[in-house]
């Protein structure tokens, strides 16, 4: 099967993974598959790492996003995204370029303000169909958060990095609450 092909696969490249780790894995290479085609090292890897990043914080996730971007006209970027308890929320905005409409659009759905200080785009992998790879470091509540993201598509990766940044502003927000004893 193809989830055993997997495994095996990531076995030859050093990663023993538990059952529901795997599922988790497969998914999203189910994903990357059908949009890539075939996947090398690198981007199993790659994907690998995204994934057990996303099992290790809870948070936001994005579910969709809708870009619009032309000559002479403002980008404009819609989100959805999905928060705990079944919660859906949406955000709409424009910007200077499309990465600056999707962080506005987030920030209009899950109501913060980040200022993006650094922001780096790369492949994981070679091709026009490589796996792109995003980082950003913003400044959320004068503080400062790093997120990473990786896609096929890199506005979406930019759109991951910033949510996954917002997500550890979050993080540090609610344990320096309970610090206080929840006051």
């Amino acid at each position: 099967s193809g989830r055993h092909a997997l495994a095996h696969a990531l076995e030859e490249l050093g990663y023993l993974l538990e059952k529901d780790d795997l599922n988790q894995v497969f998914v999203r290479f189910k994903e990357v598959a059908e949009k890539k085609g075939e996947l090398g090292a690198l981007d199993l890897e790659a994907l690998l790492s995204d994934e057990l990043r996303v099992q290790t914080a809870d948070g936001y996730v994005l579910t969709s996003l809708r870009l619009s971007s032309a000559s002479g006209s403002s980008p404009t970027a819609a989100v959805e995204i999905a928060g705990g308890d079944d919660l859906k929320m949406t955000g709409e905005a424009s910007g200077d370029g499309p990465v600056d409409a999707l962080m506005k659009a987030i920030d209009a759905a899950v109501g913060t303000a980040g200022t993006l200080l650094e922001y780096s785009v790369g492949s994981v992998t070679s091709g026009k169909d490589a796996l792109g790879e995003a980082r950003v470091v913003c400044e959320i509540g004068r503080r400062t958060f790093s997120g990473q993201g990786v896609s096929t598509d890199v506005l979406e990766a930019s759109a991951i990095a910033y949510l996954r940044a917002v997500n550890a502003s979050r993080h540090a927000e609610e344990r320096e609450h309970a610090a206080l004893g929840g006051v």
